[in-house]
């Protein structure tokens, strides 16, 4: 589903954000990206999605190389939700935005509420659909993002920090979104908590580089590889070792 051989991209000259990455993620799998603030995660996404240009190295995305003539081919088929909800969400109502996308792609009216009928019960938005999206929560912005993701059908959805700004209740809604998806997901997270209990697999990035990658619980139980790339056991995890 995606693919990257010797991926490498700088933001200045001579300074890498990402250097040589070889990322290979299956269909359905859920893969978590983590890493201290700098590790590169957010613009690894950024590329996938044909948001930054100019890399070197091969990067393949549902078999499209991401290059700007496959850009709206990838783009129908792969959801990627930003950090700040603001720079997702820009139509006047919540269920504008919803079905933007779809309208954008010419899709009949019958599809249109179809779609946006199951993204509406899959987040349980439906009291938010009339809603201005500037008088809505963090929380409440996540849900209608997510909602806008799940009505185009991707098969591939790639993630952003997606618990920041949510209350304990909101969190929680949030990871039992993510753990009932089919699509392919890629997140790209601090919250070690919630890639523990979302992802099948996780790669572990510092200073543009994949450190270490493997199953969750293989990675997030291992202290001293996290303290050393100055991250911290999940809170879950460290309460059982408290015991």
């Amino acid at each position: 589903m995606i693919k990257t051989q010797n991926l490498s991209f700088e933001y200045e000259r001579g300074i890498p954000i990402l250097d040589s990455i070889d990322i290979s993620v299956q269909e359905h799998e859920k893969v978590g990206i983590i890493g201290a603030n700098g590790a590169g995660k957010s613009t690894l996404l950024k590329i996938f999605v044909g948001l930054l240009d100019k890399y070197h190295g091969d990067v393949r995305v549902l078999g499209y190389s991401v290059e700007k003539k496959n850009y709206a081919k990838i783009r129908e088929q792969v959801s990627y939700m930003f950090q700040d909800s603001d720079n997702q969400l820009f139509m006047p109502t919540a269920l504008e935005d919803i079905e933007f996308a779809l309208r954008n792609y010419k899709k009949s009216e019958q599809e249109i509420k179809q779609s946006v009928d199951y993204a509406i019960k899959a987040t349980g938005c439906a009291d938010l659909i009339n809603k201005s999206v500037w008088k809505m929560s963090g929380g409440e912005k996540k849900l209608v993002c997510i909602a806008t993701m799940l009505a185009t059908k991707p098969k591939i959805m790639l993630l952003d920090e997606p618990t920041n700004s949510l209350d304990p209740f909101n969190r929680k809604n949030l990871i039992d979104i993510i753990k009932s998806l089919k699509s392919t997901v890629v997140i790209a997270s601090h919250d070690l908590d919630m890639i523990l209990d979302t992802c099948d697999r996780v790669i572990l990035m510092n200073n543009g580089k994949i450190i270490a990658t493997g199953e969750c619980m293989e990675i997030l139980s291992n202290r001293e590889l996290l303290e050393s790339n100055r991250l911290l056991l999940p809170i879950s995890l460290t309460k059982k070792s408290e015991l």
